[in-house]
């Protein structure tokens, strides 16, 4: 057929026709409403989807050439209306739409994330509405643009219109990230539309990158994502469409808003971190020295771009035993042996800096304090003993270091950051700050934990509390307690904490510090029988007391220990310290 003089209405209706089919019958072979079938044949909707217009053809039996003119007869319509902006555009441009396949090479010998992959593929069967967004969140070197990268290759083929990327450059060497304007003209060069056909405005040119991938299988990647700002533009309209964004920020406001399923990454399991290392290294090499490989990752805290970095220099020197490399890991300053050449996408302190640089003054500054943490997390009281500040100031600092992934959840209220990120906060805290200052921030922090520890104590077991050592009330504020269980819950959450501040204090000139802890830890270590603990803590404090000569503390420290073998049937140990 040539172009009816009644338009793209009359069209429809004749090709409903020819094939026998009432309104009703096309509908429900279309999946379009009978009300939609109407208006379009008399010309009541100006512009049809192009999804709809697939539809239709399907439903008609069009086919090639056929199919080809029912379509165009659509557009012709379109340009005859004069219909102005983003839409005409689309018409026009729509014709001459070629499939993008922009996406970036994915990284060769990619290992693990099963669970994250199959989380990511759960997108694929959601039901539409607005574009189904997985926002990939994690901290600097963990791989989020891999894992994009791999899955996007993974599901290519389930998005025949094409597959569209841009990265955003919210984190990098640059100060300025990638605008919404300056992505979505990348998308229509992407898309070939030539520039004479583009709309003035950056409103219009949205308005037809959303126009031309309406009703299109395609898959939108938004990688290295400053903030929900600057993707909020350039999500599509279309529920066909799927997209992916990759961000050091958790973009929580696209998960209350968008509905966006997020995917926070962690570092690597130690069976995830092995398979890298084999791949890169080679089997053979870690099965000859597997204690050797064990150290490498815990030295690289298990953060992807850290081993990926020491493997290639393993790589390269196949002269060199995996324990000499090990030993060289643990030889030089903490971030110096990540650093690869002059490419700072290869130097793990470069990439942290790109996201420290991003926080202000005020989260900047506890993100280097919280390196100065001894154990292994933390919560609210304890930073805002660290900071000099309120209990309610310190927890919105953690909310937004969290929200920024330079620290993880981990837990209830807890928080954590990895042994690498933990380095960098050191040296930044060195570089930074005065040795005063860091002392006095620790001595606030051994300040809180000593009084908290006593309060506690007091409240767990009160008949004692004439024989612990009584601490006066330090200037950051502590938790409260009004009963026994609430005390012991406390303990129990902050025993590897008070553990490590005793052992820091006891090492790092905090003498006094160390052995009240001892003392006033002494019968909730005793009668909870964490005697790993018990050696630990009244160990440093004899130590301590022996070095400050404080005679009363060790003898206080001695019997502690006594106690804590007599418990385990250990008499000889028992009855040597008791003698001394």
């Amino acid at each position: 057929m040539s172009d009816l003089a009644g338009g793209f209405g009359a069209r429809l209706r004749a090709g409903r026709q020819s094939a026998g089919l009432s309104q009703q019958e096309l509908a429900e072979r279309s999946g379009l409403s009978v009300r939609a079938i109407s208006d379009l044949e008399r010309d009541r909707t100006r512009w049809p989807y192009p999804d709809s217009l697939h539809r239709l053809a399907d439903a008609l039996g069009l086919r090639d050439e056929a199919r080809a003119e029912f379509i165009a007869a659509a557009g012709r319509r379109l340009a005859r209306s004069g219909v102005a902006g983003s839409a005409g555009a689309a018409g026009r441009a729509g014709r001459q739409l070629v499939v993008p396949r922009h996406l970036p090479a994915a990284v060769p010998g990619f290992v693990g994330r099963r669970d994250q992959l199959a989380a990511l593929s759960r997108v694929l069967q959601q039901p539409g509405g607005t574009a189904v967004v997985t926002a990939i969140g994690g901290t600097a070197g963990v791989g989020k643009s891999a894992l994009a990268m791999q899955w996007a290759h993974q599901v290519a083929g389930e998005f025949p219109d094409g597959q569209l990327f841009v990265n955003l450059r919210g984190f990098g060497p640059s100060e300025t990230p990638v605008t919404a304007a300056e992505a979505v003209r990348v998308f229509l060069d992407a898309l070939q539309i030539p520039a004479d056909r583009l709309p003035q405005t950056v409103e219009g040119q949205l308005g037809l990158y959303r126009s031309l991938l309406a009703g299109k299988r395609m898959l939108v990647v938004l990688d290295n994502a400053r903030d929900v700002a600057q993707v909020r533009p350039l999500l599509p309209g279309s529920p066909t469409c799927r997209v992916v964004i990759t961000s050091r920020s958790q973009l929580t406001g696209l998960a209350a808003i968008e509905a966006a399923r997020p995917l926070i990454l962690d570092v690597l399991s130690s069976a995830e971190a092995r398979h890298l290392l084999e791949h890169r290294v080679g089997a053979e090499r870690l099965a000859a020295e597997p204690a050797a490989a064990e150290q490498i990752i815990s030295s690289c805290a298990h953060l992807p771009l850290a081993l990926c970095v020491i493997a290639a220099r393993t790589a390269m020197r196949p002269d060199l035993s995996l324990a000499q490399v090990a030993a060289d890991l643990a030889a030089r300053r903490h971030l110096d042996a990540f650093a690869e050449g002059d490419d700072p996408a290869a130097d793990v302190r470069v990439v942290f800096s790109w996201s420290y640089r991003q926080l202000d003054a005020g989260a900047a500054r506890v993100f280097r304090l919280v390196g100065l943490h001894p154990g292994r997390d933390l919560e609210r009281h304890a930073v805002a003993a660290l900071a000099g500040t309120t209990v309610d100031e310190a927890a919105r600092m953690l909310e937004v270091l969290a929200r920024a992934c330079m620290i993880h959840p981990a837990g209830a209220g807890r928080y954590a950051l990895h042994d690498l990120l933990r380095g960098y906060a050191r040296e930044l805290e060195e570089s930074q700050g005065t040795e005063q200052e860091r002392r006095t921030a620790l001595t606030s922090l051994f300040d809180y934990y000593l009084y908290a520890a006593a309060v506690a104590m007091d409240a767990a077991f009160p008949a004692e509390r004439h024989r612990r050592p009584r601490i006066a009330a330090p200037a950051a504020s502590a938790p409260q307690f009004p009963g026994a269980a609430g005390a012991l819950a406390w303990l129990n959450a902050e025993r590897a904490s008070l553990l490590a501040a005793a052992v820091h204090a006891a090492e790092q000139g905090w003498p006094g510090h160390a052995t009240r802890l001892s003392a006033t830890l002494f019968r909730y270590l005793d009668t909870q029988g964490h005697h790993p603990e018990a050696a630990t803590i009244h160990t440093c404090a004899g130590q301590a007391a022996r070095q400050a000569g404080d005679r009363a503390a060790e003898g206080g420290a001695l019997n502690s220990l006594g106690v804590m073998y007599l418990r385990q049937g250990r008499y000889l140990e028992s009855s040597g310290h008791f003698e001394q």
